[in-house]
Formats: structure tokens, sequence, C-alpha cells
């Protein structure tokens, strides 16, 4: 199997290197975080300190949901800024490679 056949097709067909898919994915991240947090799934980030929210909900579920929060918070926090960045270099590097080249006198 091929690299390119090990990663989901759909995955595939956002242009995996390119700047606008980098760019998908960062958005992807940060409206997944936005509706964890409009969920409300920050309040059972409390088990990181041994405090359990209220409802009656059992501790695993607690555990599960303030995990995937977390989860959602470092991506959209250090992931989805780094694909940006990326995104933004991808975009601006083909730009300007050619001016450098020719200032080189063609060489790289």
């Amino acid at each position: 199997m091929s690299e390119i056949q090990a990663i989901p097709r759909w995955w595939q067909g956002w242009g995996g290197g390119t700047p606008r898919g980098l760019l998908a994915r960062a958005a992807l991240i940060a409206l997944a975080y936005a509706a964890a947090r409009a969920a409300g799934l920050a309040e059972y980030t409390s088990f990181l300190s041994g405090i359990a929210p209220g409802g009656g909900m059992p501790g695993s579920r607690i555990l599960a949901l303030g995990s995937a929060y977390l989860a959602l918070h470092f991506g959209c926090v250090i992931v989805a800024p780094i694909l940006a960045i990326g995104s933004v270099i991808l975009w601006v590097m083909p730009r300007k490679a050619p001016e450098a080249a020719e200032k080189n006198g063609g060489a790289p």
C-alpha cells in the first residue's frame, strides 16, 4: 500500500499540502472547538482538579467529554495557528522564489 493510499480519501480531497488545504483544516479545528465550547464542554474539564460537575453524570462520561474538550482546545490554540502560518508560508514562497532567483542570477 502506497503512502497516499493510507490517507482516507475524504482527507485527500482537501488538498493536503496546499495553502487552502491547511487553512481548511485549521478552520475545521476552530469550528469543532467553537461547537464544543458552545455545548458547554468546558465545564467537564473540572476533572483535572478532582471536582465533578453537577448533573449526576457517570465519571467515565465526564472524563471523556473533558478530555475531548481539552484535545480540541489544544488543537485550536496550538495546531490551528501552526496550520494557518504554514498556509501563509506556502502561499508566499512560490511568489518570492522567482524574485530571489532573479536577484541571484538564476542560482537557487
